[in-house]
């Protein structure tokens, strides 16, 4: 997984999604970021990001690794083997299992799945990771 940035320089108005967290809450307050990574691999169309939550303007600490489909659960059960439990926790985001998270991860996945999953958000990564794609298919 690579960063959507290292090969689609954007402006920084669209530079990342985020939330932010009034005090009170389990999570620091303040804004926090949603960084976006893609497969890189050419023969692979997974259809899905790794989402890192960290404090908006620092790249650490990575508070949660976060996967996120777009897609149907059945498209993700089909490349999963039959998985459907896996399939249906890609597309409302889970935790990623190989990737940095912090103690406070499951909160940070919470929080996520209420402030910023959805169709709105579904839609701007399906539209990322075609301009992700794209850039594999001209530079090899």
């Amino acid at each position: 997984m690579v960063p959507f940035h290292s090969r689609c320089p954007a402006g920084p108005a669209e530079a990342t999604f985020g939330f932010e967290v009034a005090p009170g809450g389990a999570l620091a307050p303040g804004q926090y970021a949603v960084e976006e990574l893609y497969c890189d691999e050419p023969a692979c169309d997974c259809r899905r990001a790794l989402l890192r939550i960290v404090p908006r303007g620092k790249s650490v600490p990575v508070l949660a690794s976060i996967s996120y489909g777009w897609e149907t659960p059945e498209f993700y059960e089909r490349t999963l083997s039959g998985d459907s439990e896996a399939a249906r926790a890609i597309t409302c985001g889970c935790l990623d299992p190989l990737n940095q998270k912090s103690p406070i991860a499951p909160v940070a996945l919470k929080i996520f799945q209420s402030a910023v999953a959805g169709n709105e958000f579904g839609r701007h990564l399906k539209t990322r990771y075609r301009q992700f794609r794209a850039t594999l298919r001209t530079s090899r």
